[in-house]
């Protein structure tokens, strides 16, 4: 579809030189500029001759860029592509993590404004423009800009949902001493005291945004403290996490007082031990605050973190049959 419309505007333009034969009109535009703009040089101000002409159309050069024309305000009108009869506009541009504007306020300047470009690449487009007997393409590249940097992620505490009485099981054994007339002794020892922390960032409604947080802080992404538990109350410590990251995992260690515990089992008796693992996670909400420190420009991002984690161990001895 982008290629039939790209040819049907070649056709067009064409066909306006044609037409153009023997008819006197004046050069709106008798240099075609080629516009280059990025996050230093953001604005482009393109001067005509005289005021016969209208924006017709505005296409990327590989992509498919979305526009929605405003008035001189900036509030969309509804109106569509091809503007005529020497209309005035603001159009609203962009594609993916890329974003600028055209106005057109007088027949007699027509500006570009370069928003942020988060894409992987310079986004190239085409902005046509003219009247009846002629049509011109003026070629806009719009650089990438600078990646953000953290400047602070801040935790909503009371948004916090935590638990820790969850429990999963690790493993068990059997211990018979029944046919014996002495007590036996089993000793607790971990089998691991390594595990991995699950830690997860989504938005506030559970979508998945890390392609978002690449495409605006790069890769690797960041790294962020995030909360651990210290007799069930938050802490701020060492732990960090790649912030936007949907799922990754964070060794962690265990050091329980259970460790090498003495467990006996009396003379004629058979008992089933049970090790769990106990889980602690949570649900905290959060805000991170990031900007690009050559332009001064600031974001925003606002999310959900979860984490889940071991914290212990729980060994559970029953008597069976």
């Amino acid at each position: 579809m982008k290629n039939i419309q790209k040819i049907l505007w070649l056709g067009l333009l064409v066909s306006a030189v044609g037409c153009n034969s023997g008819v006197f009109i004046d050069d709106y535009l008798p240099e075609v500029p080629v516009v280059q703009l990025s996050e230093t040089d953001s604005v482009a101000r393109i001067n005509f001759k005289s005021d016969n002409w209208d924006i017709l159309n505005i296409y990327g050069a590989s992509e498919n860029v979305w526009g929605v024309v405003c008035d001189l305000e900036g509030k969309p009108d509804g109106r569509n592509l091809p503007l005529e009869n020497g209309a005035n506009a603001v159009i609203k541009l962009g594609y993916e993590y890329c974003n600028f504007r055209v106005e057109k306020r007088n027949g007699r300047e027509l500006c570009i404004y370069a928003g942020e470009n988060m894409n992987r690449s310079a986004l190239d487009v085409e902005i046509i423009v003219g009247n009846e007997y002629e049509m011109k393409s003026i070629p806009v590249s719009l650089a990438q800009t600078s990646k953000y940097e953290v400047d602070s992620i801040v935790y909503d505490w009371k948004s916090l949902l935590y638990s820790d009485n969850t429990l999963e099981p690790d493993y068990s054994l059997v211990v018979n001493n029944s046919k014996s007339d002495q007590p036996t002794s089993w000793h607790f020892t971990p089998l691991e005291t390594s595990f991995s922390r699950e830690v997860s960032f989504r938005n506030k409604d559970g979508v998945n945004e890390e392609e978002l947080y690449k495409r605006f802080l790069g890769t690797p992404l960041p790294l962020v403290v995030i909360p651990d538990f210290v007799d069930k109350q938050p802490v701020l410590g060492s732990t960090k996490a790649e912030v936007g990251v949907n799922s990754q995992e964070i060794k962690t260690s265990i050091e329980s007082d259970l460790a090498g515990k003495e467990y006996v089992i009396p003379p004629g008796e058979k008992w089933k031990i049970s090790v769990y693992y106990m889980i602690e996670q949570y649900w905290i909400d959060y805000k991170l605050y990031i900007s690009i420190p050559s332009t001064g420009r600031k974001r925003t991002f606002e999310g959900k973190l979860y984490s889940k984690g071991l914290y212990d161990f729980c060994i559970i001895p029953e008597k069976i049959e």
